[in-house]
Protein backbone atom coordinates (compact mmCIF):
# COMPACT_ATOMS: atom_id res chain seq x y z
CA UNK A 1 0.00 0.00 0.00
CA UNK A 2 1.40 3.41 -0.90
CA UNK A 3 1.26 6.32 1.49
CA UNK A 4 2.04 10.00 1.06
CA UNK A 5 1.87 10.24 -2.76
CA UNK A 6 4.91 8.07 -3.36
CA UNK A 7 5.35 5.20 -5.74
CA UNK A 8 7.22 3.16 -3.13
CA UNK A 9 4.94 0.93 -1.05
CA UNK A 10 5.07 1.31 2.70
CA UNK A 11 6.78 -1.36 4.75
CA UNK A 12 6.06 -2.83 8.13
CA UNK A 13 9.03 -2.70 10.49
CA UNK A 14 8.53 -5.76 12.65
CA UNK A 15 9.67 -4.96 16.19
CA UNK A 16 8.07 -1.51 16.25
CA UNK A 17 4.84 -2.58 14.57
CA UNK A 18 4.41 -5.48 16.99
CA UNK A 19 4.84 -3.13 19.96
CA UNK A 20 2.23 -0.74 18.62
CA UNK A 21 -0.28 -3.51 17.90
CA UNK A 22 0.19 -4.97 21.39
CA UNK A 23 -0.31 -1.52 22.94
CA UNK A 24 -3.49 -0.92 20.94
CA UNK A 25 -4.97 -4.15 22.22
CA UNK A 26 -4.76 -3.05 25.85
CA UNK A 27 -4.75 0.76 25.87
CA UNK A 28 -7.50 2.70 24.10
CA UNK A 29 -9.93 5.54 24.71
CA UNK A 30 -13.49 5.01 23.46
CA UNK A 31 -15.07 7.89 21.57
CA UNK A 32 -17.85 8.52 24.12
CA UNK A 33 -15.27 8.80 26.90
CA UNK A 34 -13.37 11.41 24.90
CA UNK A 35 -16.66 13.23 24.30
CA UNK A 36 -17.40 13.28 28.04
CA UNK A 37 -13.89 14.57 28.72
CA UNK A 38 -14.35 17.39 26.22
CA UNK A 39 -17.79 18.16 27.68
CA UNK A 40 -16.41 18.41 31.22
CA UNK A 41 -13.72 20.81 30.02
CA UNK A 42 -16.29 22.87 28.12
CA UNK A 43 -18.47 23.00 31.23
CA UNK A 44 -15.52 24.38 33.13
CA UNK A 45 -15.07 27.19 30.65
CA UNK A 46 -18.78 28.01 30.31
CA UNK A 47 -20.38 27.32 33.70
CA UNK A 48 -17.64 28.34 36.13
CA UNK A 49 -16.47 31.85 35.24
CA UNK A 50 -13.95 32.08 38.07
CA UNK A 51 -12.27 28.86 36.90
CA UNK A 52 -12.13 30.02 33.29
CA UNK A 53 -8.54 31.30 33.55
CA UNK A 54 -7.45 27.89 34.78
CA UNK A 55 -9.35 25.58 32.47
CA UNK A 56 -9.65 27.57 29.23
CA UNK A 57 -6.02 27.35 27.97
CA UNK A 58 -5.92 23.55 28.23
CA UNK A 59 -9.39 23.09 26.76
CA UNK A 60 -8.72 25.55 23.93
CA UNK A 61 -5.51 23.69 23.06
CA UNK A 62 -7.43 20.40 22.95
CA UNK A 63 -10.21 21.84 20.82
CA UNK A 64 -7.74 23.49 18.45
CA UNK A 65 -5.72 20.30 18.02
CA UNK A 66 -8.87 18.36 17.26
CA UNK A 67 -10.91 20.79 15.15
CA UNK A 68 -8.41 22.47 12.84
CA UNK A 69 -6.88 19.34 11.24
CA UNK A 70 -10.36 17.91 10.71
CA UNK A 71 -11.60 21.18 9.21
CA UNK A 72 -8.66 21.48 6.83
CA UNK A 73 -8.29 17.82 5.82
CA UNK A 74 -10.56 14.97 6.85
CA UNK A 75 -11.30 13.15 10.08
CA UNK A 76 -8.72 10.60 11.05
CA UNK A 77 -8.18 9.03 14.45
CA UNK A 78 -4.55 10.14 14.45
CA UNK A 79 -5.77 13.71 15.11
CA UNK A 80 -7.40 12.61 18.37
CA UNK A 81 -4.16 11.45 19.97
CA UNK A 82 -2.48 14.85 20.53
CA UNK A 83 -5.75 16.44 21.72
CA UNK A 84 -6.47 13.81 24.39
CA UNK A 85 -3.91 14.89 27.04
CA UNK A 86 -5.06 18.51 26.87
CA UNK A 87 -8.73 17.52 27.20
CA UNK A 88 -7.89 15.34 30.20
CA UNK A 89 -5.86 18.18 31.72
CA UNK A 90 -8.79 20.60 31.35
CA UNK A 91 -11.20 18.12 32.93
CA UNK A 92 -8.76 17.35 35.73
CA UNK A 93 -8.18 21.03 36.49
CA UNK A 94 -11.92 21.62 36.71
CA UNK A 95 -12.55 18.59 38.93
CA UNK A 96 -9.61 19.47 41.20
CA UNK A 97 -10.85 23.05 41.59
CA UNK A 98 -14.36 21.82 42.37
CA UNK A 99 -13.04 19.30 44.90
CA UNK A 100 -11.00 22.05 46.56
CA UNK A 101 -14.05 24.31 46.71
CA UNK A 102 -16.12 21.54 48.30
CA UNK A 103 -13.46 20.78 50.92
CA UNK A 104 -13.09 24.50 51.78
CA UNK A 105 -16.85 24.77 52.16
CA UNK A 106 -16.93 21.77 54.49
CA UNK A 107 -14.11 23.20 56.56
CA UNK A 108 -15.84 26.55 56.99
CA UNK A 109 -19.04 24.84 58.19
CA UNK A 110 -17.11 22.93 60.84
CA UNK A 111 -15.47 26.11 62.04
CA UNK A 112 -18.86 27.84 62.28
CA UNK A 113 -20.21 25.00 64.38
CA UNK A 114 -17.28 25.26 66.75
CA UNK A 115 -15.71 21.97 65.75
CA UNK A 116 -11.97 21.56 65.52
CA UNK A 117 -9.98 20.00 62.77
CA UNK A 118 -7.79 17.14 64.10
CA UNK A 119 -4.96 18.15 61.79
CA UNK A 120 -4.78 21.67 63.23
CA UNK A 121 -5.67 20.92 66.83
CA UNK A 122 -2.84 21.49 69.35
Amino acid sequence: MTYGRTATPSQVVRPHADTMVACQRHVYLPGPALGVTFAVGAAGTLLAPRLRRTVLPAWAAAATLLVFPIASADFDYRYVLPATPFACLAAGLLLAALAGAVSRRRGSRAERRGGSDPATAP
